[in-house]
C-alpha cells in the first residue's frame, strides 16, 4: 500500500503539533487583548487607583499610630514599606522632603530600596500635588503613595494566558493522539479476535496511513491463513472422497468378475467357458490398474487432463466391442439389453480407453443393482456436431430399496472420470426412471 506524504501519521502528528502552536499563540494573543483591556479600563482608572493609595494611606495611618511613630522614626516606616512590596512612600514636612521610600517593582522578586539622598531639599507645590496628611505623634506629614500592584497584576495576567495557551497546545495535540490511539486499540482487539479463532472477521481501517496499511496486512495475512485451512479441508474431503470412489469403482470389477466366475461355475460349453476365463482375465487386469490409480489420487479429484491418454477410436466399433462384452453378463442375470447405435460408420471420438471402461462399468454395474429387470435397459448412441453421446435408460426396481442401497459415488466418480477426457456426464432421476447421458468431444476430421 503505496501512503502519500500528505497522509502519513509524521505528517498528520507534525500537523496537530502546528495546529497546536497556532491554538496556543491564538488564545496568548486574545488573553492578553482581553488583559489589557481589563487593566486600562478598569484596574488601571483613576477610581480605583485612588482606592488603593486611600487604602495603603489607611493602613500606613494605623501602622503610625499603633506604634507612635515620629517623623523621626525612618527605620519603622521602612519596614512597613518593605512589608507591602508594590508600595512606594515618599514623606515631606514644612515644604521639605523628609523621607522618599521606593521598591523595585521589576520582576526579580527581591526586595530593592532606594532612598533618596536629598532629604532635607525644598520642594515645589507641584511636586506635593496628591499628597494626603499623615498624623505622625510629633506633627503632620504630607504623604505620596504611589503603588505598582499591576506589574504583579501584569505578570498574573501573563502567566494566565501563557497557562491557558498550554492547555490549547495540549488539547490540540492530545485529541490527535487519541485518535490515532483508538485506532490502534481498535485493530488491536480486531486482531486478538482474530488469534481467538474469529477468522471471518475483517480486519479494516478507514483511513490512508500506516495503521490502514497495517491493518490491511493484517487482513491479507487472515485471508490466506483462511485460504490455506479451505484448502487443507478440501484436501482432505477430496482424499476422503478418493478412497471412497476408488473403493467403489474397485468393487465394481470386483462384482463383474464374481458373476462371470459364476457363469464359468455353470457353463458346459468350453468355448463360452474360454470366453468368460478371457473376460474374467480382462476384468482382473482393469482392477490391477485401478489398484495402482489408488496411489495416484490426483487422477480423480485433481486436474488429471495432462495424464489421459486421449486418442482417436471409431465409435461404433469400440461401443460394439464394449457393449457385446457385458450384454451377455446382463443377459445372464435376466436383464434385457436393448441397443441402438445412431451414429455414422467411421465416426470418431477422443478417449482413453482405461477411463472410458470404468465409466461404463460402473453403468452397468448400477445397471445389475438397481435396474428393474422385467423392464428393458436403453442404450442409445448419437453424435451432435461436436461431441457423441451415450445415453442409458432404465427403470429401478424400488425406489426405497436404491436411496437406502445407493451412495451416489459411483455417479460422482463418472463426472470426474468424464472430465478428465474433456468430456461431461450427467444423470437424472423422474420418478422411477433413471437416465445418464455420457458425452465425448468428436476427434477432429
Amino acid at each position: 500500500m503505496n501512503i502519500k506524504r500528505t497522509r502519513s501519521l509524521r505528517f498528520k502528528m507534525l500537523l496537530a503539533l502546528v495546529w497546536g502552536a497556532a491554538a496556543a499563540f491564538l488564545v496568548m494573543v486574545v488573553v492578553n487583548v482581553l488583559a489589557g483591556l481589563w487593566v486600562t479600563n478598569y484596574y488601571m482608572d483613576e477610581e480605583s487607583v485612588e482606592a488603593r493609595r486611600l487604602h495603603y494611606l489607611e493602613e500606613l495611618q494605623a501602622y503610625v499610630t499603633e506604634h507612635e511613630l515620629t517623623s523621626s522614626d525612618s527605620a519603622r516606616i521602612r519596614e512597613w514599606v518593605q512589608g507591602n512590596r508594590w508600595v512606594s512612600l515618599t514623606l515631606y514636612k514644612d515644604s521639605k522632603l523628609l523621607f522618599e521610600y521606593e521598591t523595585d517593582p521589576l520582576p526579580d522578586l527581591t526586595d530593592q530600596e532606594n532612598t533618596s539622598s536629598g532629604a532635607g531639599a525644598l520642594v515645589s507645590p507641584d511636586q506635593m500635588e496628591g499628597t494626603y496628611p499623615l498624623r505622625m505623634k510629633d506633627g503632620i506629614l504630607l504623604a505620596a503613595v504611589d503603588e505598582h500592584s499591576y506589574y504583579y497584576l501584569n505578570m498574573v495576567l501573563r502567566f494566565v494566558g501563557g497557562l491557558l495557551a498550554g492547555v490549547a497546545f495540549c488539547f490540540i495535540v492530545l485529541q490527535a493522539f487519541r485518535k490515532t490511539t483508538r485506532r490502534i486499540m481498535h485493530l488491536a482487539d480486531k486482531v486478538n479476535r482474530v488469534g481467538e479463532g474469529d477468522l471471518h472477521l475483517p480486519v479494516r481501517d478507514d483511513g490512508e496511513d500506516e495503521i490502514s496499511a497495517l491493518a490491511d496486512t493484517v487482513n491479507r495475512m487472515r485471508d490466506s491463513i483462511v485460504e490455506k485451512m479451505e484448502k487443507e479441508q478440501e484436501a482432505w474431503q477430496a482424499n476422503t472422497g478418493l478412497i471412497t470412489a476408488m473403493s467403489h469403482d474397485i468393487r465394481t470389477p470386483l462384482t463383474v468378475l464374481m458373476g462371470y466366475l459364476d457363469l464359468l461355475k455353470a457353463e458346459k460349453d468350453p468355448q463360452k467357458a474360454a470366453r468368460y476365463v478371457d473376460s474374467c482375465r480382462e476384468t482382473a487386469l482393469r482392477l490391477k490398474h485401478l489398484s495402482d490409480d489408488l496411489f495416484h489420487s490426483f487422477l480423480v479429484f485433481q486436474n488429471r487432463e495432462d495424464t489421459a491418454q486421449l486418442q482417436s477410436y471409431d465409435v461404433t466399433i469400440l461401443f460394439d466391442q464394449i457393449f457385446a462384452e457385458r450384454s451377455v453378463l446382463l443377459s445372464e442375470q435376466g436383464y434385457i439389453l436393448q441397443t441402438e447405435i445412431l451414429v455414422s460408420p467411421g465416426t470418431c471420438i477422443l478417449a482413453d480407453t482405461g477411463i472410458l471402461l470404468r465409466i461404463i462399468d460402473n453403468i452397468f454395474s448400477n445397471a445389475l443393482k438397481y435396474a428393474n429387470s422385467k423392464v428393458p435397459i436403453h442404450l442409445t448412441l448419437y453424435a451432435t456436431e461436436t461431441h457423441c453421446i451415450l445415453q442409458t435408460v432404465n427403470r429401478e426396481r424400488d425406489a426405497h430399496f436404491v436411496a437406502s442401497e445407493s451412495t451416489g459415488i459411483g455417479l460422482k466418480s463418472c463426472e470426474k472420470l468424464a472430465a478428465f477426457m474433456g468430456g461431461s456426464f450427467t444423470w437424472k432421476k423422474e420418478k422411477n426412471v433413471f437416465l445418464s447421458e455420457l458425452s465425448l468431444k468428436l476427434a477432429k476430421a
